[in-house]
């Protein structure tokens, strides 16, 4: 029981209300401020690297459209031509048949 008066005083002496040492305040305001400049260079960061994913992806798409128009361009290209060739083929088959006749060999 004669712990319990001085566990007392030990209790008062460590909840008693002391001032602060002079520049803490100081010291706690620099530190607060230098945090806010630290994270405000994070979200900028943050917003830079978004930005350039952003741009990176949009012209990788920009791209494969591209390329997928000139892909059908060629394609329509070369189906003119199918055309065109398709046409001199018959127009030459049309004129074998008209200007050459056809020689059946004779039987005796």
């Amino acid at each position: 029981m004669n712990e319990s008066p001085d566990l007392e005083l030990q209790l008062r002496e460590a909840l008693r209300e002391t001032s602060a040492p002079p520049l803490l305040r100081a010291r706690i305001l620099n530190a607060a401020a230098s945090r806010g400049r630290r994270s405000s260079h994070a979200v900028l960061w943050r917003r830079i690297v978004a930005l350039a994913a952003l741009l990176t992806i949009g012209s990788f798409g920009l791209y494969r459209w591209e390329q997928r128009r000139r892909a059908e361009a060629v394609a329509e290209q070369f189906k003119l031509a199918l055309r065109i060739a398709h046409r001199e083929v018959l127009e030459v088959q049309a004129k074998l048949v008209v200007e050459v006749p056809v020689q059946l060999p004779q039987t005796n």
